[in-house]
C-alpha cells in the first residue's frame, strides 16, 4: 500500500475501497513494474558506469 501512495498517488483509503480484484490486477501490475526497473538496473550495472553518470 505504501509503494501505491508514494509512486501513484493511491491513498490509503482508495486501495482499502478497492475489490479484490482490483487488488489482484493492482498486485500484477507492482509486480510487472518491479521486473522491469530490476532489468533496468541490471543493463545498467552491466554498463560499468556509474548509474548517475548513465542518466544525462
Amino acid at each position: 500500500m505504501y509503494y501505491c501512495w508514494k509512486y501513484h498517488n493511491i491513498k490509503p483509503s482508495d486501495y482499502y475501497n478497492m475489490t479484490a480484484g482490483e487488488k489482484t490486477i493492482l498486485t500484477a501490475f507492482y509486480t510487472i513494474e518491479m521486473e522491469e526497473m530490476k532489468e533496468k538496473a541490471e543493463a545498467v550495472a552491466s554498463t560499468g558506469i556509474c548509474p548517475a553518470m548513465a542518466l544525462k
